[in-house]
């Protein structure tokens, strides 16, 4: 995804100004089409090129984890609510499949969990053969 500028120009007054667009780009026969996912609008409130990217960085962020994740990009405030006030409208409108994290997460019970064995890697691994083969731990069952 990333922030496509597209020029407009009023009618009545002939002013041109620029409105942005969050879009995806996709291949279909071998020829690349762009979808719209939202509609940013001017931008005015973003004095910067750079912002605007990562707002439509924040955005996609946002999309693709659900909604469910804190910014942790240098990012002011204002480029946050606007990322939050946009993924809700991505939201509204079902513009894009956002992932809810239903599938990803699933509860254990920590009292079920047993380790039968330490796994054969590394030291711990040297440490277990050793013992086994010195025979320290029927030793140490014996004395007590």
């Amino acid at each position: 995804m990333f922030v496509k500028p597209y020029l407009k120009q009023n009618r009545t007054t002939g002013e041109r100004y620029t409105v942005y667009k969050l879009v995806e780009g996709y291949r279909i026969h071998g020829q690349v089409t762009h979808r719209i996912i939202v509609s940013f609008g001017r931008l005015d409130e973003l004095e910067t090129d750079e912002q605007k990217k990562l707002l439509g960085k924040r955005v996609e962020h946002l999309i693709i984890n659900g909604g469910n994740t804190l910014s942790t990009s240098d990012s002011d405030e204002k480029i946050e609510q606007l990322a939050r006030y946009f993924f809700e409208e991505v939201r509204r409108k079902k513009r894009y499949d956002i992932n809810q994290g239903k599938a990803e997460w699933e509860t254990v019970n920590m009292s079920t969990l047993k380790n039968k064995d330490a796994r054969k890697i590394g030291a711990e691994w040297l440490c277990k053969q050793a013992v086994d083969q010195l025979g320290i731990g029927n030793f140490l069952r014996q004395s007590g």
